[in-house]
């Protein structure tokens, strides 16, 4: 039994322009959890424990690679990526509004919109 897909044609129907928002989505989240989760060879902080081989299928806009790769969904990978995203200061994070936006609707972690 194949596994239901983590999107499906009814959430790129939700959207208006899926096609060209989710690859930047894919990105701002990259280099987003590049940051906070693999760091830049200083000293890792909780935050920072992914390695960049978790992150690296955002690059190719391959979601469920990505999700396999952190174990989502499971309580144990929601925590992980609501605490990369706890506690940050808006400085922090260079998300697009969309972006932002397509991170509440998967993930259910909501942002600060400009």
């Amino acid at each position: 039994m194949a596994a239901t897909p983590f999107i499906t044609q009814e959430d790129i129907d939700k959207f208006e322009d899926f096609n060209n928002d989710f690859p930047k989505f894919c990105l701002d989240l990259h280099q987003y959890l590049t940051i906070r989760w693999v760091g830049d060879g200083e000293v890792l902080d909780e935050n920072q424990l992914k390695s960049k081989n978790d992150i690296a299928p955002l690059l190719n806009c391959d979601i469920e690679e990505f999700n396999r790769r952190i174990g989502f969904p499971s309580r144990i990978a929601e925590t992980e990526l609501d605490n990369a995203f706890t506690g940050i200061f808006e400085d922090d994070y260079k998300m697009s509004n969309t972006s932002k936006e397509y991170l509440g609707y998967f993930y259910h972690i909501y942002l600060h919109m400009d």
